[in-house]
């Protein structure tokens, strides 16, 4: 993924800015492997949200991660925040020295960019000096957060630790085409862009090229599949081969939910994100529209991994394209017939989606879902 080139270093004002936007733009540093400095308990005490902090940890959770606590951590609280983290004790003496040593070798282990939580309320110079010394890491200031008594002050901590536990994937779909390449570049990558807004980085899936694309420089997670068949009439057919492809490759866990999302449609808020890191028992979450049959916007929509998984590979594809049926009619069906089986199916009358409908002629039809 492409750096950008300008240096970003967040320091944290909660009272002048919503402390989710600092999250936020920490949240996109990380994506960008840039500079960050950040506090988790902000002073004075401020509401943290709890969605936007759940998603900047998990991030932090999928890269390198150490942290230098001077304090006796509870185990438990500490696995559901940072699963991943290697932990150092450091005892008063440890000269800052030291403390900068440790950081330099866990960074040239790890491939040069790291994130360094710090849990040492006594030794604030000496943080400060490591910044100095080591400036183009991550460096999340945790103090308090471990500490039960002060977190909940600023944090909803069951509410967080239950959000640490739900995976939301976010997939989306992109067909790169000669046909209006600079519109649909623009609106791939502002699809993209907005996702980040919202605090996710999402997975890309492109059928029609081989990579590297631009979408390489905006997303860590492109998959290409050159599955794109130019002579099939049925475009739910090409996407659907694709999207299974790719989910058959990214090894998520089963109970992990898809937000499958055509590339170039917007998420414009993220309420159908936090409905769907709360509701954890959920099996799907759609639009549906009653045409001549039960019909779902694919667009957007989600299912569980594994469901989804079965469903796209139980098409016959080669029907489907010979009968011109549309991917959104049998998708319909299949949720409805999971419910029937016991599982809970959400239906939406608003996603907050801006679709860029690309029609046969090649112009879009903007709607809203």
């Amino acid at each position: 993924m492409k750096l950008k080139v300008c240096f970003v270093v967040i320091c944290l004002c909660f009272v002048a800015t919503k402390a989710e936007d600092y999250i936020i733009n920490a949240f996109r540093s990380l994506i960008e492997k840039q500079p960050v400095n950040m506090s988790l308990i902000p002073e004075p005490a401020f509401p943290v949200d709890v969605h936007i902090l759940s998603r900047l940890l998990k991030k932090v959770a999928t890269g390198p991660c150490l942290m230098l606590t001077e304090n006796v951590l509870d185990q438990t609280l500490l696995n559901g925040l940072f699963p991943k983290v290697q932990v150092h004790s450091v005892s008063p003496d440890v000269p800052v020295d030291l403390l900068i040593s440790k950081i330099l070798n866990f960074t040239n282990t790890h491939g040069g960019y790291v994130t360094v939580l710090t849990d040492l309320p006594s030794r604030t110079n000496d943080i400060q000096t490591v910044h100095q010394q080591i400036p183009h890491l991550c460096y999340i200031s945790v103090d308090g957060l471990l500490n039960k008594d002060k977190a909940h002050i600023h944090v909803d901590m069951p509410k967080l630790l239950k959000l640490m536990k739900r995976n939301i994937r976010v997939v989306c779909t992109a067909a790169i085409i000669p046909r209006r390449y600079e519109q649909r570049k623009n609106q791939y990558i502002r699809s993209i862009q907005t996702l980040e807004g919202h605090g996710y980085s999402p997975y890309v899936v492109e059928s029609c090229v081989a990579g590297p694309t631009f979408l390489d420089e905006y997303c860590n997670n492109v998959c290409y599949t050159l599955s794109n068949n130019a002579y099939l009439k049925n475009k739910g057919v090409n996407e659907s081969v694709s999207l299974l492809m790719a989910l058959q490759k990214w090894n998520f866990n089963d109970d992990d939910i898809i937000l499958k999302l055509t590339g170039r449609y917007v998420l414009q808020f993220d309420k159908l994100l936090r409905l769907l890191e709360e509701a954890d028992d959920v099996a799907a979450v759609a639009k549906f529209e009653q045409m001549d049959r039960s019909s779902v916007l694919t667009g957007c929509f989600a299912m569980r991994y594994d469901l989804m998984k079965q469903m796209y590979a139980s098409y016959d594809y080669e029907k489907l394209e010979k009968e011109m049926i549309c991917i959104e009619h049998e998708v319909g069906p299949y949720l409805e017939q999971l419910e029937k089986e016991g599982f809970k199916l959400i239906r939406l009358g608003l996603l907050g989606i801006e679709a860029n409908v690309f029609g046969g002629g090649g112009s879009d039809k903007l709607t809203y879902w």
